[in-house]
């Protein structure tokens, strides 16, 4: 359906993240997921990108080894334990009830008022290895990254500029990441950080993605598509 000047009303209906990504790279060679976590997302990547490789990261211990069982023998996944960042060392993870909120930041005070109760309520510490993406594509081999997945709960920003000479060389033909719009974490990237660390380096916005409200109405997160 056209509106009446002529472009295409798309919304949020009759769209897929994973088809649209597709779309955009073509038959992608390297696919990078940052914060795997189950591998879920990962198989989907296989699925979508039959002749790609694709490296998935995950820090936490216990999730990293369901990764690894899961892609056990696949020849076209890697997987690594590792956090990515702006810098190369030793870090901490903070580690929720709920696995796929864990990440390097601190939650806010209120962050049940947000993510709803027993989600993260209590918090374990996890030492962990942390690493650029720069660092970690030279140290694997990669010269170009067709696309770049990121599902690192506030700290976007953070990766990215971990990966200032890939994006400088434009060497990572789209980024789809997490973008939050409601405090969540302490100094975590809200949805502008992120935009305006890839305007820097020439990414502009193709679209947003599965958005998800709190009870009142108030957009919490999504997902985004950034192309070079």
């Amino acid at each position: 359906m056209l509106s009446p000047g002529g472009v295409e009303l798309r919304g949020f209906s009759g769209k897929s993240i994973l088809a649209d990504q597709r779309n955009l790279v073509g038959e992608a060679r390297v696919v990078i997921d940052v914060g795997a976590y189950d591998g879920a997302i990962t198989a989907e990547y296989l699925e979508v990108f039959p002749k790609a490789l694709c490296h998935a990261l995950e820090p936490h211990p216990a999730t990293f080894g369901e990764l690894a069982g899961r892609f056990r023998g696949n020849p076209r996944a890697r997987v690594h334990r590792l956090a990515l960042s702006d810098t190369v060392g030793k870090g901490v993870l903070h580690a929720f009830p709920t696995p796929a909120t864990n990440s390097l930041l601190a939650p806010v005070a209120n962050v049940a008022d947000v993510v709803g109760r027993g989600h993260m309520d209590s918090v374990l510490y996890e030492d962990v290895e942390v690493t650029t993406l720069d660092v970690f594509a030279a140290g694997v081999g990669l010269s170009h990254i067709d696309v770049l997945k990121l599902d690192v709960q506030g700290a976007e920003v953070l990766v990215l500029r971990g990966a200032h000479e890939l994006l400088r060389r434009q060497a990572i033909g789209l980024v789809v990441t997490e973008v939050n719009f409601v405090p969540v974490y302490q100094l975590q990237a809200f949805y502008y950080d992120v935009a305006v660390v890839l305007a820097e380096y020439g990414y502009r916005l193709y679209d947003y993605y599965n958005f998800h409200y709190g009870p009142g109405g108030q957009l919490h997160w999504g997902d985004a598509i950034f192309v070079a």
